[in-house]
């Protein structure tokens, strides 16, 4: 079962139908000489992973000046001497097209690709030593555990391409889910912290945890020290975090600052309704925010105008004022 991404829903609903992309569906258009090596390689147990496979893109996600980068998936089977399946699943990599390849972007997405590669058979071969102990204990009542590695950009345009591998596990105990991500400057390929983005990186954790808590029961928390362990993320360079085209996303995997049971969560933060968050905004990134701002206000008037047509009989003056679009979203997924 392929573990999807996070989503979060605007206040702003007809800002984001401004802003939001087409449907549709093409084959990934990339050049690449060898888009097989990075999975050729053979794994601990003498057993090849499959060729990868390119993964399709929707070239109507993609804006002018994006890079179109695919991924590829390489699938994994691993089996005992006895030829019993102990884990499956499979892994993504980034597709780097030939044309990226020498350039400082693709060399750091390269790195990001061994990383990613390496996470993925650390991660393989210590479920597949479970594994064998489970088959041992449950005989004909095993099941394999599995084992899936996602990997998907949320933004790749000429100032950032920023990415994240979200790698789930699942044993006859437990799910997992553990996220890696990484930003980077389109030009230079130097990956970027987050100290880099936000202004106040000093007060990040409390902003981020009293988002947290303030849109979300306190309850879901449990007794976790949210802030604490927030603190001790950014500390440790394990705060997962991406840039967007309209801001920044935080994710918080089951049992990082909650009780395991309750999910993941996601902080966002609009380049639109909170500028002041962020150390710059990208010149791109606030002339969209500003049209669709736009597009925001003429909805409102016009809601407006309706308003004070049905308003009661009694009633005086343009309608009810517009409430305020929302700063951020933090938001629970089960």
């Amino acid at each position: 079962m392929k573990k999807t991404g996070y989503c979060a829903v605007l206040a702003a609903g007809v800002l984001a139908a401004a802003l939001a992309a087409g449907c549709g569906s093409k084959k990934a258009d990339v050049t690449t000489s060898a888009v097989t090596t990075a999975a050729e390689s053979a794994p601990d147990n003498g057993e090849t992973d499959a060729a990868m496979e390119v993964n399709e893109i929707n070239e109507s996600e993609f804006e002018e000046g994006d890079l179109k980068i695919p991924t590829g998936n390489v699938e994994v089977e691993r089996k005992n001497a006895d030829g019993t399946v102990l884990v499956e699943g499979y892994y993504e990599q980034v597709v780097i097209p030939d044309s990226l390849k020498d350039k400082p972007i693709g060399k750091a997405l390269e790195a990001f690709n061994q990383a990613q590669i390496e996470r993925a058979r650390t991660d393989i071969a210590y479920l597949e030593s479970e594994a064998e102990k489970n088959l041992k204990d449950k005989g004909d009542k095993f099941k394999a555990f599995e084992y899936n590695s996602d990997v998907s950009f949320s933004t790749q345009n000429q100032d950032y391409v920023s990415i994240q591998a979200s790698s789930y596990s699942k044993t006859d105990a437990e799910e997992k889910t553990v996220y890696h991500t990484a930003t980077y400057d389109t030009k230079t390929g130097n990956e970027l912290k987050v100290s880099d983005i936000v202004a106040e990186p000093d007060k990040l954790a409390d902003v981020l945890a009293d988002r947290l808590l303030h849109e979300n029961s306190k309850e879901d928390f449990g007794d976790v020290d949210v802030k604490g362990k927030i603190k001790e993320m950014i500390t440790n360079g394990t705060l997962a975090w991406n840039l967007e085209d309209d801001g920044a996303v935080f994710t918080f995997a089951e049992g990082t600052v909650a009780p395991v049971d309750n999910g993941e969560f996601t902080v966002k933060y609009l380049y639109a309704f909170t500028p002041e968050f962020f150390k710059s905004v990208p010149e791109a990134a606030m002339k969209a925010a500003q049209e669709g701002a736009e597009i925001l206000d003429d909805g409102n008037d016009a809601a407006d105008s309706k308003s004070a047509e049905n308003s009661d009989e009694g009633a005086s003056g343009p309608g009810k004022e517009a409430k305020p679009a929302q700063e951020s979203i933090a938001a629970k997924k089960k």
